[in-house]
């Protein structure tokens, strides 16, 4: 922890003190994005837009996550990202006056996975999935995204015209901005730089990148599962992505799954993982870091069948 006299910024102090992100992503078929004026509150979902939305999506059919993203003239009023095995499907909507956003978000909830393109909407046409990067910017709730995200969202839609991007609000994991969730792999990174982001969109990641900035795969389960699943997409990188089984080997006492086989183009891994040790998730900019929330990091081994 900091000393009282300190208040660094907590993603300043996570690469401090050499955190290790895997493990932290998110779990999702779904990811919906609805344009919203800023400001955003904390939490964003409290926007008077966004409010009676946000029940709808977390009953929905599918595992689905809503966040605000910042409104555009050029983008839509709705986007979902879908996950379709190893890629991703995108559907993008202009809601017209007559459209209540209220019934959008009813109606994209209650569609089973693949069924998105029969809705009653006006879509917008979406070509193959170009590399995409969701950026946390939400500086109403923490400052590190407010800063770091805002100037890496800037710099790649100034200097990356062929890349899109979304200004969105928190995705959790502040402590390691700049953060974002990439498509159409839906992978999420942490201390993320425009270096990363060309390696990302080149299909060029390597095994330090996914070892040292990949928080998890959006389709494994948070913490030992998704490190599981880094721990081979490690061992595979700069190979195309294919979708992974992940089975999860219990111990004989019953205790959580530590273990995993992932198999992935026909070869298998065994995964050991690990907590390597206890870490605290300070509170941005206040004395000594407090409030802090506990938090874990993970260490594994790994050995192909």
């Amino acid at each position: 922890m900091p000393v009282s006299t300190e208040a660094p910024r907590c993603s300043e102090f996570a690469r401090s003190i050499g955190v290790l992100p895997p493990g932290s992503g998110l779990f999702l078929e779904r990811v919906i994005l609805v344009a919203v004026p800023l400001p955003w509150p904390k939490p964003a979902l409290k926007h008077e837009m966004l409010a009676p939305l946000s029940p709808l999506v977390a009953g929905s059919v599918v595992i689905s996550r809503l966040f605000a993203m910042e409104p555009n003239s050029a983008r839509s009023d709705v986007e979902v990202y879908e996950r379709s095995g190893a890629t991703t499907e995108v559907h993008r909507w202009q809601l017209a006056e007559t459209d209540d956003l209220t019934s959008a978000i009813t109606a994209i909830a209650g569609c089973p996975i693949g069924s998105l393109g029969a809705l009653p909407l006006a879509k917008v046409a979406c070509p193959t999935v170009s590399p995409t990067f969701l950026v946390c910017t939400q500086g109403s709730h923490d400052s590190c995204c407010g800063t770091s995200g805002v100037a890496l969202a800037d710099e790649i839609e100034a200097t990356r015209p062929e890349f899109v991007v979304r200004r969105v609000s928190h995705t959790g994991g502040h402590r390691f901005s700049p953060t974002f969730l990439s498509f159409p792999e839906g992978r999420m990174w942490a201390f993320a730089d425009i270096e990363l982001v060309d390696r990302i969109g080149a299909g060029t990641v390597s095994s330090h990148d996914v070892s040292n900035h990949a928080r998890g795969w959006w389709g494994a389960k948070v913490g030992p599962a998704q490190v599981a699943e880094c721990a081979v997409r490690a061992e595979r990188a700069g190979a195309g992505f294919t979708e992974p089984h992940i089975e999860p080997i219990e111990g004989n006492d019953g205790t959580p799954a530590s273990h995993f086989r992932v198999t992935s183009d026909d070869t298998s891994w065994d995964v050991h993982v690990r907590v390597k040790r206890a870490i605290p998730s300070i509170a941005c900019e206040t004395a000594g870091g407090l409030p802090a929330k506990p938090g874990r990091e993970f260490a594994w081994s790994i050995e192909r069948i």
